[in-house]
């Protein structure tokens, strides 16, 4: 049944498929600056964490007794430059997952868009697949 619906449409198959296809496009380059979004965030994560781990060592040294060697590298780390730094490096991690969640949506949207867009019969047999390919999915 789908077939003969399908060839009662298929004039309107060649833009639907290339609005499938702009579609398919824009959604992959928006998935390449979310994944390198993404790698920025962790590259950031990793300054975050080893700027914590450097502070947690020198605390830890810290037991009521302050030599003036652990005082100075307390300072050091505490000084306005590293805070502002890892404070900086903070809201930039936010920014870039903020940024992530956006292209995600974005790229989501555009696809949803454009299916809807669809004539029917190509919808459904779009649909039908994904749905054979989950059930295929599920059984493995």
């Amino acid at each position: 049944q789908v077939s003969q619906q399908a060839a009662s449409h298929i004039d309107d198959f060649g833009p639907a498929v290339s609005s499938l296809k702009d579609a398919a496009l824009k959604s992959n380059s928006l998935a390449k600056e979310t994944t390198e979004l993404c790698r920025s965030t962790e590259t950031q994560s990793q300054q975050m964490a080893e700027f914590c781990q450097d502070l947690k060592e020198t605390l830890t040294t810290f037991q009521g007794n302050v030599n003036a060697d652990a005082f100075a590298t307390i300072q050091e780390l505490l000084s306005g430059d590293k805070v502002q730094t890892a404070m900086s490096l903070a809201n930039d991690m936010n920014d870039q997952a903020s940024k992530c969640v956006d292209k995600s949506v974005e790229m989501v949207t555009i696809m949803e868009e454009t299916m809807d867009k669809l004539p029917g019969p190509l919808q459904q047999a779009i649909d039908q697949a994904i749905k054979s390919e989950a059930s295929a999915d599920e059984t493995l």
